[in-house]
């Protein structure tokens, strides 16, 4: 008999089935874990890939102007990261490999400037030399 509510056999008895059970709970969470395990991507040899850390609250400012500024904070941080370099200069080349149109790229640097994002050098004709500035860490 393995319900502990109609067993009347001793104290010892009833903690024995308790502890059965709570051992095969345990095991049974273990398995659903292993079962949905996949371990974390990593990039292949020659492959590209983006450098981190990347600032939380600094990515969380940028993502909240909305539209396609996911595409430009990711592309921004992969050209800081593989050019290991602040101000970097974005190019025709890396908006359209992060899907960005160069009009959008022009609105978005204007909203990150003015939450305090970057700092962008603009000249006529040729790509913004932009430089990633730190966001204070929020207290949340």
């Amino acid at each position: 008999m393995d319900d502990p509510r109609r067993f009347a056999g001793s104290t010892e008895r009833v903690q024995q089935l308790l502890d059965q059970q709570r051992v095969q709970r345990s095991a049974a969470k273990v398995a659903a874990r292993k079962a949905h395990h996949h371990p974390i991507p990593r990039h292949e040899r020659g492959e590209r890939f983006v450098r981190g850390p990347v600032p939380y609250e600094w990515l969380r400012v940028a993502l909240s102007v909305g539209g396609k500024a996911g595409n430009l904070s990711w592309a921004m941080w992969w050209l800081a990261g593989m050019e290991r370099t602040n101000p970097i200069k974005l190019t025709r080349r890396v908006l359209s490999d992060f899907n960005i149109s160069p009009r959008s790229a022009r609105r978005l640097l204007i909203a990150f400037e003015r939450a305090g994002l970057v700092e962008v050098d603009r000249k006529r004709g040729r790509g913004p030399i932009v430089a990633l500035i730190a966001q204070p860490a929020c207290g949340d």
